[in-house]
């Protein structure tokens, strides 16, 4: 009961907001817009949809705010787990996602409760590098159909689906302006960092974020016809049915 007890918030956890709320308040506002393209990014590539990436964000980041174990944490959409869902979403549809967020939630608090997080001391750094690095090479390969504007194609095998997709990309030919926003993109998201440092820019915007920004003004301005995100939710409290377990 104890250790049940040391998920639960107490005073002392708020006992400095009084005092640190306006670094709190940026380092949320910080996290925020680092988090926005991210969840938006994730949710499409998950195949849930913007909407739902944007929603899980925003609810996961107040539950971890509320719960969390420690004033220093960040929490935020990652990658890793859309390497998981992809192939899950594929197979068995978005309706996986329910009883899946719910075991892994269960299985998360299991581990908390046997203090299972000190193992992770003891995981070489070269495994998590090369962990991160397998994990960035797949998402870039899944992301191959959005980029290349042209129909996904099913597939258990990643790379197998990715050079698919290229070709078939390649024999009905190439969409030139979905390429250059993608390569317009990554050259404001890398560039700019390298920008900041130069001139020593005081004032910092997250590169995601302007990366998005410049390429959607540009292809609002230029008129360049590639796919949209699509309308988000307008209202975050949407009730919606759904089944659990086959339970309605």
């Amino acid at each position: 009961m104890n250790r049940l007890r040391e998920f639960l918030p107490n005073r002392t956890d708020y006992k400095s907001a009084r005092t640190n709320w306006r670094k709190d308040l940026l380092a949320g506002i910080t996290v925020g817009i680092v988090a926005l393209p991210l969840a938006l990014a994730f949710g499409i590539t998950t195949g849930a949809g913007a909407a739902a990436g944007l929603i899980t964000a925003i609810f996961a980041g107040l539950i971890a705010a509320i719960f969390g174990g420690s004033n220093y944490q960040v929490s935020g959409p990652t990658g890793a787990m859309t390497v998981v869902l992809v192939p899950i979403v594929t197979k068995y549809g978005v309706e996986s996602l329910i009883p899946l967020g719910f075991f892994a939630g269960l299985l998360t608090l299991v581990l908390g409760l046997l203090h299972a997080g000190s193992i992770i001391n003891r995981v070489p750094w070269p495994v998590m590098e090369g962990f991160t690095l397998g994990i960035a090479i797949v998402i870039a390969l899944q992301q191959m159909p959005t980029a290349l504007a042209t129909p996904s194609i099913d597939g258990g095998r990643t790379v197998a689906t990715a050079w698919k997709t290229i070709k078939g990309a390649i024999d009905s030919g190439l969409n030139y302006s979905a390429i250059f926003v993608v390569f317009l993109t990554l050259l404001v998201k890398f560039t700019y960092p390298k920008l900041v440092h130069k001139f020593k820019i005081k004032f910092h915007i997250p590169a995601s974020f302007l990366a998005i920004i410049v390429s959607s003004i540009v292809v609002v301005i230029v008129g360049i016809n590639v796919p949209k995100v699509g309308d988000l939710p307008k209202a975050i409290f949407h009730v919606q049915k759904f089944e659990l377990f086959g339970l309605g």
